[in-house]
């Protein structure tokens, strides 16, 4: 029932269908109505005629001079009474009538009664004066209700036919009605980062809906200029730090050089140099985050030994780390991209694996060529991202465990790795399961054959 355009049909169908279903209430009250005045006038009329009949012809007569009475509804019979007993009867008059109280003409010298026998039979009983003389006209009701009986249930079957023609004309209706509406979801579904210039087309002369387009062209508009002001001023901090940071780390460096070694001096200059890097290192990242944002990030295409540079970034990591494990099995696989960017992503991902994962347990990298693909998985022994962290482990300074503080780094890493993929051609990814297990696919070079499965790995195992 989420469906706007059901909940409008369901509606549609339901208020026509209780319009329907009262206009037939109604139509069936005036027809019965209806059939009872007229079925009454009938026996007026017959009665009139019996008693000319009695006078001129002789009540004996009557049943011979009026076999003709009736139709293929109504069966008639006759009966004359005098003093409140029957002196006459025709041979059709209902033997079930026999002792049962019949009306007594009023005022007007008439009356009329409705007589049930057995098995729900019933007589349409129309009394009149005549002198000292009481005619009876009975009409046998079954064929009469047989008749309605069809007609309800004629009823009954356009009641059926004409609610489905009203849910199915609501159906077709709402869809027309909604159609500018899907036509600007759709337009609305094609707009993306790289196309916030974008603007949606009037799909529909309605006013409701031209406001709505021009409201939503309005908001995107604004957001655009948003946006182009954010990477603007990204870029423009990146490029501007750079300059005096290297000034900086420059004369750090050169006192560096000229304090007594083991001084309280030189480990505070030091650490001002640690810091220094590190914070040119994150100027760097959103330089080349803003430029992934902004679209001018167009990495150069030539054959990357992947495998190669796979390794060189484990034996870092091992020269760094030297109580760290790593397990890796490396196949070789030639991919296109640009030898100044791609080495980062496997460097991220292994910088993430050795602050998040288990010191006590391996790190696994493996590297496989599947298809036109190169496939790394990185995975440490750490603690599975669950729930929140999961989502958001790609946005940019996100750190899954502040209490890390610095050692989990500015949050960048990741986020400029899945960058760097996506430009390339490719796809960063976290998958489920025990562990945290990182998958970056590339594409592999064209002219590059699969590798032999059975040839021993570049590299297995620390």
């Amino acid at each position: 029932m989420r469906s706007f355009r059901l909940k409008l049909t369901l509606l549609a169908a339901g208020t026509s269908g209780a319009l329907i279903v009262l206009f037939a209430l109604g139509a069936w009250v005036l027809f019965t109505r209806h059939g009872r005045e007229r079925l009454d006038q009938e026996l007026r009329a017959l009665g009139q005629h019996a008693v000319e009949i009695g006078r001129r012809h002789g009540w004996e007569e009557l049943e011979r001079v009026s076999v003709g009475f009736g139709d293929e509804l109504h069966e008639v019979s006759f009966a004359v009474a005098s003093e409140g007993a029957l002196r006459h009867r025709s041979p059709r008059w209902p033997p079930a009538l026999e002792g049962q109280p019949l009306p007594r003409p009023g005022p007007r010298g008439e009356a009329f009664a409705l007589l049930a026998g057995p098995a729900r039979q019933a007589w349409r009983v129309g009394a009149f004066r005549d002198g000292p003389l009481t005619v009876y006209v009975a009409v046998d009701l079954e064929r009469f209700h047989a008749h309605a009986a069809g007609l309800h249930g004629v009823f009954l079957l356009a009641l059926v036919v004409a609610l489905c023609a009203a849910g199915a004309g609501a159906w077709w209706l709402s869809g027309r009605a909604l159609r500018p509406l899907e036509s600007l979801t759709e337009a609305a579904e094609g707009i993306t980062v790289d196309q916030l210039d974008r603007r949606i087309e009037s799909v529909s002369s309605d006013a409701e809906f031209a406001r709505l387009i021009s409201v939503f062209n309005a908001m995107l508009e604004r957001l655009e200029r948003s946006y182009g002001q954010a990477l603007r001023f990204s870029a423009d901090v990146s490029h501007e730090l750079k300059t005096p940071l290297a000034v900086m780390q420059g004369e750090v460096e050169a006192a560096l050089a000229e304090v007594e070694e083991g001084s309280p001096a030189q480990r505070a200059l030091a650490a001002q140099l640690e810091e220094l890097q590190r914070l040119k290192g994150m100027v760097a990242r959103l330089l080349l985050l803003s430029r992934a944002d902004a679209g001018t990030l167009r990495p150069r295409r030539e054959p990357f030994d992947l495998a190669a540079c796979v390794e060189e970034a484990c034996e870092d990591l091992a020269a760094l780390e030297p109580e760290l494990r790593l397990e890796r099995a490396l196949d070789p696989a030639q991919v296109e991209g640009d030898p100044s960017l791609l080495p980062l992503i496997p460097r991220n991902l292994l910088d993430n694996a050795a602050k998040h994962g288990d010191p006590q347990r391996p790190i696994r990298v493996t590297l496989a060529a599947e298809g036109d693909r190169a496939l790394l998985r990185v995975e440490n022994a750490g603690p599975a991202i669950e729930g929140e962290a999961r989502e958001r482990i790609f946005d940019r300074f996100y750190r899954g465990d502040p209490a890390r503080g610095r050692q989990a780094g500015a949050g960048l890493g990741l986020s400029l790795a899945r960058e760097l993929a996506r430009a390339h051609g490719g796809e960063l990814s976290l998958l489920p399961g025990e562990g945290t297990v990182f998958e970056l696919w590339l594409p592999r070079s064209n002219g590059e054959d699969s590798p032999n499965r059975s040839s021993p790995p570049l590299a297995q195992g620390t």
